[in-house]
């Protein structure tokens, strides 16, 4: 295997859109009624979790018509994040075509 590929099989499960989508049910919620925040808790994994997200934008000086790079985002919680709270766009990328998927 490559590096590529170690990581991905080390993240990915096979299981992880039906066990989000089991703990929305628990919470009452379903994929399309889920909020950015009640996806947080798998969504924005990454070190310092949202404070450190929301202050590298604000040294950053994310506003609307700002492009930024997500670069391994998961499912995508990070990058939904920054577009909603900044109004700008977010490309992300991530090794784990399940994070993609999903």
């Amino acid at each position: 295997m490559t590096t590529a590929a170690d990581v991905a099989s080390h993240y990915s499960n096979g299981g992880l859109q039906a066990a989000i989508e089991s703990g929305l049910a628990a919470l009452g919620k379903t994929l399309s009624s889920a909020s950015i925040a009640d996806l947080a808790p798998v969504d924005e994994f990454h070190i310092g979790g949202r404070e450190a997200t929301i202050d590298i934008c604000e040294q950053l000086h994310v506003q609307p018509g700002s492009a930024v790079l997500d670069v391994g985002c998961g499912i995508g919680g990070t990058a939904r994040f920054i577009s909603g709270t900044f109004g700008c766009e977010v490309t992300g990328i991530d090794l784990t075509a399940e994070y993609v998927e999903v």
